[in-house]
C-alpha cells in the first residue's frame, strides 16, 4: 500500500515538473492534487454508504408490503363469504315475495274480468240510451230545419218581390230591346249565350247585371242545373254561364268530342258541314281558354293528337292535368312512364269487345257487342235476343245510304236503328216483371252515403263507396254516342271478375261536378255508384243535407219494403228476377253493410279472437278486391312470439312482472295461456293488445289499411284501428312507413296548390304621387241634377280624399272628373283601380298613356287590393244614408 502511495507521489512530481512547476510551486501543486484525491475518495465512500442504507430500507419496505397483502387477502375472503350468505338470504326472500305478488295479480285479474263484464253491460245500456237520444235529436233537428226552410222561403219570396219591383222600375225608366227566351229542344245553349252577350254589349248593360238578365230568359231543364248553385254563384255571370254550358255538354271535352265525331251529312250539303266544323273548332278553342295565335293553335293541335292516341290510363292522366304545350305533355308522359314501367301507352283496340258486321248494315246495327244478349235481356226472354245471320245482316241492297241512315224505330221513334235493336224495348220488357226487393233494414244504414245526383239531365240517387275505384252507372241513363270502345274488368267483394262497357258521362253531385269515365251496367239497386274519382271532394254533412232538401228526397222506409214483400207474396202470378251475383253494384251495397258490421266486430274482439284473422298473400293480390287467405292458429302464433328476437326483452319484462306507470297511464306485459299480451290502462279504460311477432305484422298492416272495409285511412286512423288490439315495438314507425308507401293513397291524394305569397307594396313618398280611384253606385235615389254615381279618389301619401258626382258610370264621365283633378294638383305617377269598364276603356288608356301615367289594376274579385278606397266608399255610403 505504501509502495503504491509512494509510486503515485513520484508520478505527480514528474507530471508537475513536465508542466514547468519548480520546487515550492511543485510542492503546492502536488499537495493540491493530493487534497483533491482525498476529497473525491471521501465523497465516494459517502455515496457508497448511502447506497447501502437505501438497499436496507427497500428490503424492509418489501417485507412490510408482503405482510399487508397477506392481511388484505384474508379480509377479502372473509367479506366474500359474508356477502354470499346475505345474497342467498335475499334471493329466498324475493322468491317468497314474487310468489305472493303472482297470487295477488291472479286475484286482481279475476276481479278485472268481472269488472270488464260489468262495464260491457253498462256500455250496452249507454249505447242504447245514446241511440234513443240521437233519434230524438234527429227528429228535433228535422223539425227545426223545416221551420228554418219555411222562414228562409218566406224571406226569399219577400226579397224576390222587392227585386222584381226594382227591376220593373228600371225597365220602365230605361228602354230595352225585347229579348227572346231560351226554348228547350229548339235553341242551342251556346248559340243562345253568344246572342245574349252580343245584345248586352250593344245595349251597354253593366256586367254585374248580366246574371239577372240571363236568369230571366232561361227555363225548363236549365233551372235544374242552377238549383245547386249558391247565392254568390247565381249572382256571378261567369259561374252561371259555365254551369249552363256544362249542363248542356258544351265544355272543352264535349266540344273536342263533337269536333272529332263530325261527319259529312247524308244530303251532301258540304257548305253546312264546313260551317259546323269551323264553328265547333272555334268554340273548342274558346272553351280551352288559349290565345288565338298561330303558335298557340299549333301547340293545341299537337297536344290533342298526342292525348287522343294515348292509352286508357295515360289518357286519363293527361286529361286530368289539361296540358297546353308540347313540352308539358312530354314532361307528363315521362313522369307517367317512370311511375308505370312496362305499361302499354298507345290506344289498343280490343278485338274481343266489338265485332264488325258487313259495311252495308245500317249505322246503329253495324256494331254489336258480344255480351249484349247476356247483359241487357231478361233471363226468361234470352231466346228472343238470339240474332240469326239474316237479322245481323238485314238490309236492302236497292236502298241508298241516305235512306238506310234515315231508318226510324217505331218503338222509341228515334232515327238510326229499328225496334229489333231498340234498348228501350228491352228495358220496358225488363221493367214489366215484378222484382222482389229484399231490402230489410238496409235503408237506415245507407242514409249517410246515399245522395241525389244529376246525370245527363236526369235526377237520380247515388251511393258513395270509398272501396270502389270507378263510378258505376245504369245503362238507361247513358246515350248511345257516349259509349267508348273500351271494356273494364270489375272485381267485386267476393273476388269474381267480369267485364263491362264504359261511357264518358257528365256527373253533377255533392262530391264532384265533371265529366268522367264510368262503368255501365244494366241493373242495380241504385242508379249511380260513386267511387274514388281523382280530385274528389269530401263535402260536409250540411252540404249533403242541402242537396237532399233541395230535391225533397228521402230513403224508402223499411215498412214500405216489408209491405212490398207481402204484396209480392200474395201475388201468385208474379215473376221474380234473379239479379246476377257478379254484378258489381250489388256487391258494393253488400260491402257497405258488411263494412259497418265488420268494423264493430273488430272493436269488440279480444286478443285471443284476433288470432283467427286472415292473412293477405301479396302474390295473388288483385286491385279492387281482397286476396287469398290462410288460417293462423294460437299454437303457431305463440311459437312465432317466442322465436322473434325483437320480443325477447318484452318476454323478460313479462316474467319479472315489471309495471311502467305514470300519472295518466299504466303499461305492463303478461303471459296469458302461453300468449304474450300487453295491458294498457288510461283514463278511457283498460285495453288488452296482442303482442305481434315480425312475420304477422305485414298481415296486420294490410288488414288495417288495404282491405275494402279499411277504407285506406291515414296514419292516425290506421294507427287507432290497429293499436286497439295489437302492439309491437316500433309500431308507430312501421304504420307511418306503410301508409306513406301505399300506391292507391298516393294516386288519390288531393294536391292542393299553395296560396300565392303576399307581394310587397311600394309606399308613396310625396303627395299625389300615387292615387286610388273607385266608383260608387248606382245610388238608391237620384240627385236633383241627375247624379247617381260617385267617383272617389284617395291619395296614398296624405290620405287626402275627394269625391266627384257622375251622371253615368262611363269612361267619358270618369275621364272628365280625373282631368278636373289633374288641372288642380298635377299629374300623378300611378293610378290604382279595379277592372271596371270605366278604367279599362280605350279612352282612359289613351289619356293615361298620353299623360305618362301608369295604370295598376287590382286582382279580380279581391276588393282588399284597393282597401284604402274601399274604406272611403263605406264612409261615403254611411254619410249619404244618414243625410
Amino acid at each position: 500500500m505504501a509502495e503504491k502511495v509512494y509510486g503515485d507521489l513520484l508520478k505527480l512530481y514528474e507530471t508537475g515538473k513536465s508542466l514547468g512547476y519548480q520546487r515550492e510551486e511543485l510542492d503546492e501543486w502536488v499537495a493540491k492534487i493530493i487534497k483533491q484525491n482525498e476529497e473525491r475518495d471521501a465523497r465516494m465512500e459517502e455515496r457508497k454508504e448511502r447506497e447501502e442504507e437505501r438497499k436496507e430500507k427497500a428490503k424492509v419496505e418489501e417485507e412490510e408490503r408482503k405482510q399487508r397483502a397477506k392481511v388484505e387477502e384474508e379480509e377479502r375472503k372473509q367479506r366474500a363469504k359474508v356477502e354470499e350468505e346475505e345474497r342467498k338470504q335475499r334471493a329466498k326472500v324475493e322468491e317468497e315475495e314474487r310468489k305472493q305478488r303472482a297470487k295477488v295479480e291472479e286475484e286482481k285479474a279475476k276481479i278485472e274480468e268481472r269488472k270488464m263484464a260489468m262495464q260491457e253491460e253498462e256500455m250496452r245500456f249507454k249505447w242504447k240510451l245514446e241511440e234513443d237520444q240521437v233519434a230524438a235529436k234527429i227528429k228535433r233537428d228535422d223539425e227545426e230545419s223545416k221551420a228554418k226552410i219555411a222562414a228562409i222561403e218566406k224571406e226569399s219570396k219577400a226579397k224576390d218581390v222587392e227585386e222584381q219591383e226594382n227591376r220593373d222600375t228600371r225597365k220602365r225608366n230605361t228602354p230595352q230591346t225585347k229579348r227572346q227566351k231560351f226554348v228547350e229542344g229548339t235553341d242551342k245553349m251556346d248559340a243562345f249565350i253568344n246572342r245574349f252577350e252580343m245584345l248586352m254589349k250593344l245595349e251597354k248593360e253593366p256586367q254585374h247585371e248580366w246574371a239577372i238578365q240571363l236568369l230571366s230568359l232561361v227555363g225548363g231543364k236549365a233551372l235544374d242545373a242552377l238549383q245547386v248553385l249558391s247565392d254568390d254563384g247565381v249572382a256571378n255571370y261567369a259561374i252561371l254561364k259555365k254551369t249552363l254550358l256544362d249542363f248542356y255538354q258544351y265544355s272543352e271535352d264535349d266540344y273536342r268530342q263533337k269536333f272529332h265525331e263530325l261527319k259529312p251529312p247524308s244530303d251532301g250539303n258540304m257548305k253546312q258541314f264546313v260551317s259546323d266544323v269551323k264553328i265547333t273548332f272555334e268554340k273548342w278553342v274558346q272553351a280551352s281558354g288559349i290565345e288565338e295565335s298561330f303558335e298557340n293553335l299549333k301547340q293545341f293541335i299537337i297536344v290533342d293528337k298526342i292525348v287522343s292516341t294515348a292509352g286508357k290510363h295515360l289518357f286519363a292522366f293527361l286529361q286530368e292535368r289539361k296540358p297546353r304545350s308540347v313540352e308539358t305533355v312530354m314532361e307528363l308522359c315521362q313522369t307517367y312512364v317512370a311511375a308505370h314501367p312496362g305499361e302499354i301507352l298507345q290506344k289498343v283496340e280490343n278485338s274481343e269487345e266489338i265485332e264488325f258486321a258487313a259495311t252495308t248494315v245500317p249505322t246503329a246495327a253495324r256494331f254489336t257487342r258480344k255480351e249484349t244478349a247476356q247483359q241487357r235481356s231478361p233471363p226468361q226472354d234470352r231466346d228472343i235476343q238470339r240474332y240469326t245471320e239474316r237479322e245481323q245482316n238485314d238490309y236492302r241492297p236497292n236502298q241508298s245510304s241516305a235512306q238506310r241512315n234515315e231508318v226510324r224505330c217505331f218503338n222509341c221513334r228515334k232515327i238510326g236503328h229499328i225496334a229489333k235493336y231498340c234498348r228501350e224495348a228491352r228495358r220496358r220488357e225488363y221493367w214489366k216483371n215484378d222484382v222482389v226487393a229484399h231490402v230489410g233494414g238496409l235503408a237506415e244504414s245507407l242514409s249517410p252515403y246515399v245522395t241525389p245526383a244529376i246525370v245527363n239531365g236526369n235526377h237520380i240517387l247515388s251511393l258513395r263507396d270509398t272501396g270502389a275505384t270507378k263510378c258505376v252507372l245504369l245503362a238507361k241513363l247513358v246515350s248511345p254516342h257516349q259509349y267508348t270502345k273500351r271494356q273494364c274488368k270489375v272485381q267485386g267483394f267476393g273476388g269474381q271478375v267480369k267485364s263491362y262497357p264504359t261511357a264518358i258521362v257528365h256527373i253533377n253531385s255533392p262530391y264532384f261536378n265533371k265529366t268522367v269515365e264510368a262503368i255501365v251496367v244494366d241493373n242495380g239497386p241504385f242508379d249511380l255508384l260513386i267511387g274514388n274519382v281523382p280530385n274528389i271532394e269530401f263535402p260536409k254533412e250540411a252540404q249533403i243535407n242541402s242537396w237532399k232538401e233541395l230535391y225533397n228526397w228521402k230513403l224508402p222506409q223499411q215498412d214500405d219494403c216489408m209491405q212490398m214483400q207481402q204484396q209480392m207474396a200474395q201475388n201468385p202470378n208474379r215473376k221474380e228476377v234473379q239479379i246476377p251475383s257478379q254484378t258489381s253494384p250489388i256487391e258494393t251495397i253488400q260491402q257497405v253493410e258488411t263494412r259497418q258490421q265488420k268494423l264493430k266486430r273488430e272493436q269488440e274482439s279480444s286478443g285471443d279472437d284476433l288470432l283467427n284473422r286472415t292473412r293477405r298473400d301479396d302474390s295473388d293480390e288483385t286491385p279492387g278486391g281482397d286476396t287469398m287467405t290462410e288460417k293462423c292458429n294460437p299454437e303457431k302464433f305463440q311459437e312465432a312470439q317466442k322465436k322473434d328476437p325483437t320480443l325477447t326483452k318484452i318476454f323478460n319484462l313479462a316474467k319479472k312482472g315489471t309495471v311502467a306507470s305514470t300519472k295518466r297511464s299504466k303499461k305492463e306485459f303478461i303471459i296469458k295461456q302461453g300468449t304474450l299480451i300487453r295491458k294498457y290502462t288510461d283514463q278511457r279504460g283498460e285495453f288488452k293488445q296482442l303482442v305481434t311477432p315480425k312475420e304477422y305484422r305485414l298481415m296486420i298492416l294490410q288488414q288495417g289499411h288495404d282491405l275494402s272495409v279499411a277504407g285506406h285511412m291515414g296514419r292516425a286512423k290506421t294507427k287507432q284501428r290497429i293499436q286497439h288490439s295489437f302492439y309491437w315495438p316500433g309500431m308507430d314507425k312501421d304504420i307511418a312507413k306503410y301508409v306513406s308507401s301505399c300506391k292507391i293513397c298516393m294516386d288519390m291524394r288531393k294536391n292542393k296548390p299553395r296560396p300565392a305569397p303576399i307581394q310587397r307594396t311600394d309606399l308613396a313618398c310625396r303627395p299625389f304621387e300615387k292615387i286610388a280611384v273607385d266608383i260608387i253606385g248606382p245610388t238608391a235615389t237620384m240627385s236633383k241634377r241627375g247624379h247617381r254615381y260617385i267617383l272617389t279618389i284617395v291619395d296614398f301619401a296624405t290620405r287626402w280624399a275627394e269625391a266627384y258626382p257622375l251622371k253615368k258610370a262611363t269612361a267619358e264621365e270618369t275621364a272628365g272628373a280625373l282631368l278636373n283633378l289633374f288641372t288642380r294638383i298635377g299629374f300623378p305617377d300611378t293610378i290604382l283601380s279595379d277592372r271596371g269598364v270605366q278604367f279599362t276603356a280605350n279612352l282612359t288608356r289613351h289619356i293615361t298613356n298620353t299623360l305618362g301615367i301608369k295604370q295598376c289594376f287590382t286582382t279580380p274579385y279581391c276588393p282588399q287590393s284597393n282597401g284604402v278606397c274601399e274604406r272611403l266608399n263605406g264612409t261615403v255610403k254611411t254619410m249619404l244614408e244618414k243625410a
